[in-house]
């Protein structure tokens, strides 16, 4: 485990700051919106890519300098060293990764066989099952006489196509082979042109002389050698040219006759002339058609051969056919008597090399067949294991889709998501990303993620506010998935995690699961004041405390001003006493904090007022919780000491921490009927929520170690209370 400072500069709204990170560690960076938490996560993937200056939309607007994060290192001494490639691969979960790596079209995501299944062990495995399989593909693959006869066969068979019937569709180069005429045949008229028809240029040289005839027309010279020529002898010489030959038919028959030519070694010496006299010349329609069609048949059935052979792979093949690895290998020995044409030393050379190949697997074919079982349960395992995996998470999650994860092709596997109602073959046919709310792409997303991140090795992890978009009831089994246990399912523990939040949640559950206790988790909180980021460290064990305690704490010290002890007491009230609308000292509190000349028991109605005997008791209850003497908690005294305006503004300017300053000002409001003049809606908003009960928590962070207000509201607060004093 090692420490690493994170050092960012002049990037968006961060002038400056520093974080640290432990390895092989969750780190959690709580913040609030606006800290700059997406900065973090978008400044050390650019530097890790290493762009980060030259991507201007990441300037500071703060500052004119240059956008720069730096890493230092702790030795094992103790000391620290600057070491700017410590971290080699990030990954960050955050709205790119939502909108481009999942949900294209109807797929999951992309790239699957390797995010789900190639691990080092398929790889391994892999290895050792192609290690036998190595001297029938590797070396024909590398075999040159092999590789240069099967691509001249790939490129001849690609200008030829056939009918439904199988016959030889009449069209391309086939089509201009049938033309009589050709360059062996000349007119009598152009005759006097043969010796450039039968340059291996000639293709050229037609398109020039093409050409030439438009310049000849245009001036009574020759175009080439300026001599005079006579108009109507061009004119002839033109119509038989033009009707004779075309760039296109020339150059089809001289293809034609270069691929016999390349193929001339591998073709019978019987069967070559023939093929070269048709090229010639075709005597009868019918013979030239049928030979031709047994040459291309043949072309296409080496292809064939060659490439099963050259492409054989054990993947897919289902445990019950294994036995048929034996029998598909021998379909693929070639045997020369069923062709027609490629019958040559070279061409049964290339045979025997084939056979021979194949003869030497078949003597390992026990060896071949466990290794494709072993190979075909570890596919098998994780597919049924990723599918079970990511389903259960789904169904926990109350989406209603499940995972499939196949694959029936080697390094090839296809990830959907099946829609679990009336119509999934609609659902199947519709935009996946369409059809999906926003709560359940980012669920999906986010156990995506986490194969995701661990097949690309990464060695930083980034989750940027990864639980932001689930309700209250989800975030628990959010987190928890995130980070199982290696053993029970893949996860991000023990992974470097950097995880930036403005949810409090992470902090609890792992806190709650011991991951805080077992060194497995650390946490910081995050404030950002004016562009300088500053960080605290949480210690979940002092820090984080049951929202009750917090309260309780507050209602007994004794250095804590009335106002804000008064408030807390109504807090807690709230969160422990079943009916605490029905409870005196509830009342009693409410009045106080509203500085009523009398306590009352129903909002908006002054007749409602305690009796004598009412206030005693409530007295009494609150006496006993705050160790305030009974004597002390006389209500017109305390009204007038601590709840008055003059008390309340002096108890304002005296306390120091946002949080209670805040209860205070909102007190003030109160009595004052002042908060209709605020019309900042965040600061009115900070006010309402600080009097109440805020959130749903259990447990929370120490505000009175924390701040938990953000700065951009404690200067609003400032600005406002300066200008209320006035």
């Amino acid at each position: 485990m090692s420490k690493v400072i994170i050092n960012v500069k002049a990037c968006k709204n961060i002038l400056n700051g520093s974080l640290k990170l432990q390895t092989d560690t969750i780190n959690i960076k709580y913040a609030q919106n606006g800290t700059g938490k997406s900065t973090i996560g978008e400044a050390l993937q650019h530097h890790i890519i290493g762009d980060l200056e030259s991507t201007i939309s990441f300037h500071s607007f703060l500052t004119n300098e240059t956008p720069k994060t730096t890493m230092t290192v702790e030795n094992d001494d103790g000391s620290f060293e600057e070491k700017n490639d410590f971290f080699k691969h990030i990954e960050v979960f955050n709205e790119d990764f939502v909108n481009n790596i999942v949900f294209k079209e109807n797929e999951a995501i992309t790239d699957s066989f390797n995010i789900f299944i190639k691990t080092p062990d398929y790889i391994n495995r892999k290895a050792a099952l192609d290690e036998k399989l190595a001297e029938l593909i590797s070396h024909l693959r590398t075999e040159e006489s092999i590789s240069n006869f099967l691509d001249t066969l790939l490129e001849v068979s690609s200008k030829f196509s056939k009918n439904k019937d199988g016959s030889l569709a009449k069209k391309g180069l086939f089509k201009d082979a049938l033309n009589p005429v050709n360059i062996h045949n000349i007119p009598k008229e152009l005759e006097k042109y043969r010796t450039f028809f039968v340059k291996d240029a000639r293709v050229s040289w037609i398109s020039w002389k093409a050409q030439g005839y438009q310049f000849a027309q245009e001036d009574p010279l020759c175009p080439f050698c300026a001599n005079g020529v006579e108009q109507e002898e061009i004119r002839k010489d033109q119509e038989a040219f033009t009707n004779t030959y075309s760039k296109s038919v020339v150059k089809n028959q001289k293809d034609l006759e270069d691929y016999i030519e390349t193929l001339k070694q591998y073709i019978s010496e019987d069967k070559y002339l023939l093929l070269k006299g048709f090229t010639r010349e075709i005597g009868n329609i019918d013979d030239f058609c049928h030979e031709f069609s047994h040459f291309i048949d043949d072309i296409y059935l080496l292809i064939t051969k060659i490439t099963d052979v050259t492409s054989f792979s054990t993947y897919g093949i289902k445990d019950k056919d294994i036995n048929q690895i034996e029998s598909k290998l021998k379909s693929y020995i070639i045997n020369k008597d069923i062709f027609v044409y490629f019958k040559s030393d070279k061409a049964l050379e290339i045979y025997s090399t084939v056979n021979s190949k194949i003869e030497s697997v078949l003597q390992k074919i026990g060896e071949i067949k466990a290794g494709t079982a072993s190979l075909n349960k570890l596919v098998r395992d994780y597919i049924v294991k990723s599918n079970t995996d990511i389903n259960e998470f789904l169904s926990l999650a109350g989406i209603n889709y499940r995972f499939s994860l196949e694959s029936d092709a080697e390094d090839t596997s296809f990830a959907k998501l099946v829609y679990q109602g009336a119509r999934p073959d609609l659902a199947e046919k519709a935009n996946l990303r369409k059809c999906l709310s926003w709560g359940e792409r980012n669920a999906i997303s986010l156990v995506l993620f986490i194969y995701y991140a661990n097949s690309k090795n990464a060695d930083l992890i980034v989750l940027d506010d990864p639980i932001s978009s689930f309700d209250k009831s989800k975030k628990f089994a959010i987190v928890d998935r995130l980070f199982k246990a290696p053993s029970e399912a893949k996860s991000l523990l023990k992974k470097t995690v950097l995880l930036l939040t403005h949810d409090f949640e992470p902090i609890i559950d792992l806190y709650i699961e011991k991951k805080f206790a077992n060194n497995l988790a650390v946490a910081d909180y995050l404030i950002n004041r004016n562009g300088t980021l500053e960080e605290q460290p949480i210690n979940p064990k002092i820090d984080v405390k049951p929202i009750t305690k917090l309260y309780y704490a507050d209602v007994i010290d004794s250095n804590l001003n009335y106002v804000c002890r008064f408030a807390a007491y109504r807090k807690y009230l709230e969160y422990v006493v079943e009916g605490y609308e029905n409870s005196l000292a509830y009342h009693f509190v409410s009045s106080l904090l509203k500085s009523r000349p009398t306590p009352i028991k129903k909002k908006g109605d002054p007749s409602s007022t305690l009796s004598e005997e009412e206030i005693a008791d409530a007295i009494k209850q609150i006496s006993l919780i705050t160790d305030i003497p009974a004597s002390d908690l006389e209500y017109g005294k305390l009204v007038q000491t601590h709840f008055s305006k003059k008390a309340m503004i002096q108890a304002l300017q005296n306390e120091t921490r946002n949080y209670y300053r805040l209860v205070i000002l909102r007190a003030i409001c109160i009595i004052e009927d002042c908060e209709i003049n605020i019309t900042d809606e965040v600061l009115r908003k900070y006010l309402n929520s600080s009097f109440h009960i805020e959130n749903d928590y259990a447990y929370y962070l120490d505000y009175r170690s924390f701040d938990p207000i953000p700065p951009f509201v404690s200067e609003k607060m400032q600005n406002f209370i300066r200008d209320f004093i006035k």
